[in-house]
């Protein structure tokens, strides 16, 4: 059996005046990933509202108290807790301890790399339940071994 083409000669070819762009589809796409970055960028309104404590190095009442350093850890299933000098492991403790500091200067919390979530969380609720209003949270890089 022989195929035989019908219509004009070359009717096969898509020639550039017969492409048609769906510049409607583009449109769409163009505004649902400006629509996506608009909401991704006001999602994290609460980490708007941590203080700067280390940025607040210029003339204020406090120039000359720093904040102080809370380290977070995780050792032997539990979380460890330190103040200066002080290691603590359990919230009540913590409390206890934060109480003593002076809030004006704020708060630093460091986690170690290896501290759960749940370490950090509870040193921060801990901080805000005894009146510390400026809580910086600083993460630390895995140290290589």
């Amino acid at each position: 059996m022989r195929m035989q083409r019908r219509g004009r000669r070359g009717a096969g070819r898509i020639g550039p005046e017969s492409i048609r762009l769906n510049i409607i589809a583009l449109v769409d796409v163009v505004f649902l990933l400006l629509l996506y970055f608009i909401m991704a960028g006001t999602v994290a309104g609460e980490e708007a509202r941590l203080g700067t404590t280390l940025a607040t190095q210029g003339a204020s009442a406090s120039a000359g108290v720093r904040p102080q350093r809370l380290t977070v850890g995780w050792v032997d299933g539990a979380p460890r807790w330190q103040i200066g000098e002080r290691v603590l492991t359990d919230r009540a403790a913590l409390r206890a301890v934060l109480r003593e500091l002076p809030r004006e200067a704020g708060l630093v919390v460091m986690p170690d790399p290896d501290a759960p979530l749940e370490a950090t969380a509870g040193a921060v609720q801990a901080a805000r339940d005894v009146g510390f209003t400026r809580i910086s949270y600083v993460t630390r890089k895995r140290l290589p071994r």
